[in-house]
């Protein structure tokens, strides 16, 4: 098996991965931990995790109250590799654990729409607690479906400058008038909900919320 190294990567280094190697061909924005992948020196992908999940996202299985407690895996971008993503993953959550000491958990989820049920995480023995998202429905805009979250982040400071301006609407209408005209919201699919405790007291309450794991879509 070749040598698996993991460290930390800039932000191109990442996007080149999501880039190359993520069915979505989307970088995420806001503030993300970027670790990338090395197989006999080689850079193979990169393991992204961000901050920007609303804390009632982990609220109820975790009694997390703060985004600080937590962050989401948002990106397992990798080329063809000889190391597990199990073995990836665990390294991937030490560097995590050891640069961000008060962190309690990990969230995912496996997109159902892509038809994936979240068997990395089943062979990593992360804790499945139903079908969840992230919160909030999706836009469809320039072609192409982005989520609600993300549109805030880059259009929702220009919407609130507008609104003191004088522009009387929803952000909806907004979006229409100055960002594309055939912009149209999509109900965003539930999907499956994987956490990942990084301490045992965390590990107990999310136990309580334990299901099997999903066999089919």
């Amino acid at each position: 098996m070749k040598t698996l190294k993991l460290a930390w990567v800039d932000h191109s280094s990442a996007k080149k991965a999501v880039f190359r190697w993520h069915y979505s061909r989307r970088m995420p924005i806001g503030k993300l931990a970027k670790i990338g992948v090395f197989e006999d020196e080689k850079y193979i992908g990169c393991v992204i995790y961000g901050r920007g999940a609303s804390p009632k996202v982990l609220q109820k299985e975790a009694n997390l109250k703060s985004n600080a407690e937590f962050v989401e895996l948002v990106r397992v971008a990798l080329d063809k590799h000889d190391n597990p993503v199990t073995k990836i993953l665990a390294v991937s959550i030490k560097l995590l654990k050891k640069r961000n000491p008060n962190l309690k958990a990990i969230v995912s989820f496996a997109d159902t729409k892509q038809g994936h049920l979240g068997k990395i995480y089943q062979a990593g023995n992360w804790i499945y607690t139903g079908l969840g998202s992230i919160g909030g429905n999706s836009y469809f805009v320039f072609g192409k479906e982005t989520h609600q979250r993300t549109m805030g982040q880059i259009y929702l400071p220009q919407f609130q400058e507008s609104c003191r301006q004088g522009f009387e609407g929803t952000f909806h209408d907004w979006l229409v008038e100055y960002v594309d005209p055939n912009i149209r919201i999509i109900k965003t699919s539930p999907k499956f909900k994987y956490i990942y405790p990084l301490d045992n007291e965390t590990r107990q309450v999310v136990l309580n919320h334990k299901k099997d794991y999903p066999k089919e879509i």
